[in-house]
């Protein structure tokens, strides 16, 4: 597939990688859509809450030479989007953000736990920032490039829909009912995908006014190597490995020297 043609205000990446079939090519029309809004007001809000139960401290440990949150914020910053805001309720996690020139919004202790979801600490942050698009982007998603962010933003502003990433999902799903295995079949025809939580793009009026990035969004593809989900430190070794490779043996997805 031939390298799409981007704006050169939006060529700001120090690189363009490699697009394949499994990839979402930025085409003439969602080219046309970002160039005819691309001054409007986006936030791109990472939230990183100090307390991580199942590995301690991830949002700030060292990835592959850098605080694993700082690549969120360099992503988003190359991509172009007009602010990066970190919520956050850490001081460490604050100043390393700050660091890395990112905003800081003091997450509330009620928004902090283990239990708080994430759709409260998005509308408690576009209380206090006024935006019209909401570029969420979960700090353990390290391997997704400003080349998906920007794509995922001008799908927006061509549909007018929500954007989720997703990456392809396994059909072989089995539900546990307690007594044994039972084979979970797609109810539809197509392909099984699953939200890989490296990007969600979507309106800032439809979140406050009480909708989700879940409101009949468009899928955005992403290839499963750059789909990891920080949770576990088996997750961490996974991604960390992942992203050596592919910096070393192929086109950087981020640039490791900046």
């Amino acid at each position: 597939m031939d390298k799409p043609e981007i704006l050169d205000d939006l060529n700001i990446l120090g690189y363009l990688p490699t697009l394949n079939a499994e990839d979402n090519c930025v085409n003439d029309g969602v080219v046309a859509a970002w160039r005819h809004d691309k001054n409007m007001s986006a936030i791109a809000l990472i939230p990183a809450r100090a307390g991580s139960v199942r590995l301690p401290r991830k949002n700030i440990l060292p990835f592959v030479g850098k605080p694993l949150i700082a690549w969120s914020i360099l992503s988003a910053k190359r991509a172009g989007v007009g602010r990066v805001v970190v919520s956050t309720d850490g001081n460490e996690i604050a100043d390393i953000a700050m660091e890395f020139g990112a905003e800081v919004l003091e997450r509330p202790k009620e928004l902090a736990t283990s239990s708080s979801d994430t759709i409260s600490v998005v509308r408690h942050a576009l209380a206090d920032i006024p935006a019209s698009t909401l570029v969420l982007l979960q700090p353990t998603s390290p391997l997704r490039t400003a080349n998906d962010i920007q794509n995922c933003i001008a799908m927006h502003a061509e549909s007018g829909r929500p954007i989720v990433s997703v990456t392809k999902a396994s059909p072989w799903l089995f539900w546990h009912n307690g007594s044994g295995l039972q084979k979970v079949s797609p109810p539809i025809d197509g392909d099984l995908v699953r939200p890989n939580g490296a990007v969600y793009v979507c309106s800032a009026t439809a979140i406050l006014g009480g909708k989700d990035w879940y409101d009949k969004p468009v899928p955005y593809l992403m290839p499963e190597e750059r789909s990891v989900d920080i949770d576990t430190l088996a997750d961490f070794h996974l991604a960390e490995e992942l992203a050596r490779r592919q910096w070393t043996e192929h086109q950087p997805l981020l640039d490791p020297t900046t």
